[in-house]
């Protein structure tokens, strides 16, 4: 992959002028385009979907049974018809699930293809 210093990045022949990127910068541009790609929100159905697919529904519910769970998680759970992916609220749900920053992106965009 070349650059032009500019921050475009192409495949194909390299121009007078420009570069190859470095290991460095293809790192950035990759995480850039990764998260440009990851959806932000998904429906109630398809959250909920996605977490079943993944073995976790049950966990969840688990979780919204216990009294220790924040009223606003419980509340997000049975009404919210969107769940945003940086919500404070599923961050917090994701850490007492276990889950890191990529199984949460992953939970969002399996999630984002799920058709009801």
């Amino acid at each position: 992959m070349w650059t032009n210093g500019s921050g475009f990045f192409y495949y194909g022949d390299c121009q007078q002028g420009d570069r190859e990127a470095t290991a460095e910068e293809l790192a950035a541009w990759e995480s850039a385009r990764t998260k440009a790609s990851r959806p932000q929100s998904v429906s109630r159905f398809q959250a909920r979907t996605a977490l079943l697919n993944a073995g976790l529904l049950e966990q969840v519910n688990s979780l919204m049974a216990n009294p220790a769970t924040p009223t606003i998680a419980k509340l997000a759970w049975a009404d919210a018809q969107e769940f945003r992916r940086t919500s404070p609220t599923v961050l917090a749900m994701g850490a007492a699930l276990g889950l890191t920053e990529q199984n949460l992106d992953e939970l969002f965009m399996a999630a984002s293809v799920i058709e009801a």
